[in-house]
């Protein structure tokens, strides 16, 4: 029987060992074959098969197993860094086959033992831990900053001056008041604020405008009756 390093070479043994005591127990008088064969693969394995014919007699009282003996082998085989089967044959009878490595497995990494070497290690994991946390609250800072930039310039588009509105007479309309105030805002509010006053009763249009930067209330209302301006109020 070849030799294998280590836990594989264990494992080799173990599964002769299982599979001749299987037959043993479950196929007395039953023939059995032991094969090992070198396989040629990248992977360097030896494939190990113990077949058993049908027994010629009873099993013996008390030979039935739960198959705990299976299980920790094939646990045995999977920490040597192979692979366990079984089937049963063709002619009634049992085979146990396992694949294991020739070679012993590259052993891990060694861990860090000086002090310099587990302090560099400590300050890896603290500077992870400094990205983990202050990257997401920079990006949440950015968007915040995003997102006052984008009100304030709301509040300019919208912002009528109270000097400019104090201007604003009556019957104007809205060309005439972009033609008369330079600083006219691009656009409206989208409508009046919450719990404001009704409008007027047969306007046609009203619009509301920013009284002051700094708050959203009070506005300006401008309502216009075909295409003219009908009233003007500010908005409480």
């Amino acid at each position: 029987m070849p030799t294998l390093p280590g836990m594989a070479g264990l494992a080799l043994h173990r599964v002769v060992q299982e599979g001749l005591t299987n037959a043993a127990k479950h196929a007395p008088g039953a023939a059995v074959a032991v094969a090992v064969t070198p396989q040629d693969d990248e992977a360097a394995t030896v494939r190990v098969e113990v077949v058993s014919g049908p027994g010629t007699g009873p099993p013996p009282l008390g030979s039935r197993s739960g198959g705990t003996g299976l299980v920790a082998l094939g646990e045995r085989v999977r920490l040597a860094g192979g692979t366990l089967g079984h089937r049963v044959t063709g002619d009634g009878g049992f085979a146990l086959t396992a694949v294991l490595p020739r070679r012993a497995p590259a052993p891990l990494p060694a861990a860090p033992t000086s002090a310099r070497e587990l302090d560099l290690a400590r300050r890896e994991v603290r500077k992870g831990l400094a990205r983990a946390i202050w990257i997401p609250l920079a990006l949440l800072a950015a968007l915040g900053a995003l997102m006052l930039g984008v009100a304030a310039w709301t509040q300019a588009q919208s912002y009528l001056e109270p000097d400019d509105f104090a201007r604003v007479r009556l019957g104007q309309t809205p060309a005439r008041l972009d033609e008369m105030i330079d600083d006219w805002p691009e656009h409206p509010l989208d409508g009046p604020p919450q719990q404001a006053p009704p409008e007027p009763s047969g306007m046609d249009e009203c619009r509301y405008y920013r009284s002051t930067m700094l708050a959203a209330v009070p506005v300006y209302r401008l309502c216009f009756v075909d295409g003219h301006l009908a009233d003007k109020a500010e908005v409480p």
